[in-house]
C-alpha cells in the first residue's frame, strides 16, 4: 500500500499484519423505488498474481467489525455479509472474498419534497370534479394542475435508472395523462352549461329515473322536478320559460351525474396505479 504497517512474524511462518486501507466501491444503483430505495453494494477482495496454491483468503472471527462505523444521515446500513469463492482464470484458481452491503436511503427531505406534492396534486385533481362547471375556476384549476405536473416531471426527469424508470416518474406520467383528460372534461362541461338548451334525449331521461343515477347525483331533485312538472301542467303558459328551465335543470343534472361518475372512475384509477407502482 506504499506505507508502513504493523506486522508480527511467528516462528511457524504465520505473518500477522494490520492495515486500514480505504476502499472505494462503485455500486450499480437500482432507482426503481426512489426515493425509498435500498441498494446492495458489493466489495470484492482478491489476489492478482498469487493463486490459491500460494495464498488463501479466509475470514477469522467476526466477518465485520462496526465499532468504528460512523452512521450516515442519507443512508442506513442494514446488513453486511461476506462470502468466499474461487475465481478461475486460465489454468489457475484465485481466491476471492465478497462483501455485500445492504443500504437503505433515509433521506427525509427527498421523501417530503417528492411524495407530499404528488399527494396534493392528486387530491386537487379529484376535487376538481366537485367544482361548479359553469364557472371558469374549474378550467383554471385544471390548467394550473397540468402546468404543475409538467414542471414536476421536468424536476425529477433527470433521474436515470437505465432500462427501468422510477415508479414515482411513471406515476406522475399517468397522473399527467389523467390531468389532461380532466381539463378536456372541464371544458366540455363548461360548454354544456353555456350552450342553448335543447331537448333532453329519451335515453338520458331513462338514465335519470334509475336508482344508481340518483345515488351518484346525491341530490333530492326528483320530487322537485315532479312538483315543477305538475305546476307547469296547471298553467296556461306552458311553452317557453318553464320548459327551458326544466331542460336546463335536466342538463345540469346530467353534468352532475358525469362529474360524480368521473370522480369515482378517477379514484379507482389512482388506486390501481398505487397498487401497481407502490404496493
Amino acid at each position: 500500500m506504499g506505507r508502513k504497517r504493523l506486522c508480527n512474524l511467528f516462528s511457524s511462518g504465520w505473518l500477522h499484519c494490520w492495515d486500514y486501507p480505504i476502499l472505494i466501491a462503485l455500486c450499480r444503483l437500482d432507482l426503481t423505488h426512489w426515493p425509498y430505495d435500498s441498494q446492495n453494494c458489493t466489495v470484492t477482495l482478491s489476489t492478482v498474481t498469487q493463486s490459491l496454491e500460494e495464498i488463501e483468503l479466509m475470514v477469522i472471527g467476526a466477518a465485520v467489525n462496526l465499532q468504528e462505523y460512523i452512521p450516515s444521515r442519507a443512508w442506513k446500513l442494514l446488513t453486511v455479509t461476506v462470502s468466499q469463492y474461487n475465481h478461475i482464470f486460465g489454468n489457475k484458481v484465485f481466491p476471492c472474498l465478497q462483501y455485500n452491503l445492504l443500504l437503505r436511503r433515509s433521506d427525509a427531505i427527498s421523501g417530503v419534497t417528492i411524495v407530499v406534492p404528488i399527494i396534493v396534486l392528486v387530491f386537487l385533481v379529484l376535487s376538481s370534479f366537485w367544482l361548479n362547471s359553469e364557472q371558469e375556476v374549474r378550467v383554471n384549476l385544471c390548467c394550473t394542475l397540468l402546468v404543475c405536473h409538467v414542471l414536476f416531471l421536468q424536476n425529477i426527469g433527470h433521474i436515470n435508472n437505465g432500462d427501468n424508470a422510477p415508479v414515482i416518474v411513471l406515476f406522475f406520467r399517468d397522473s399527467l395523462v389523467l390531468c389532461v383528460f380532466s381539463l378536456e372534461f372541464a371544458v366540455f362541461m363548461q360548454w354544456l352549461n353555456t350552450t342553448s338548451p335543447r331537448k333532453v334525449p329519451y335515453f338520458f331521461n331513462s338514465v335519470f329515473d334509475s336508482g344508481p343515477a340518483w345515488m351518484l347525483l346525491l341530490l333530492g331533485r326528483r320530487n322537485c322536478l315532479k312538483g315543477s312538472e305538475t305546476l307547469n301542467d296547471g298553467r296556461q303558459e306552458t311553452a317557453d320559460p318553464e320548459t327551458v328551465s326544466d331542460v336546463k335543470t335536466r342538463w345540469r343534472d346530467f353534468g352532475g351525474l358525469l362529474n360524480h361518475l368521473f370522480f369515482l372512475v378517477y379514484c379507482l384509477i389512482y388506486l390501481i396505479l398505487i397498487f401497481m407502482y407502490v404496493v
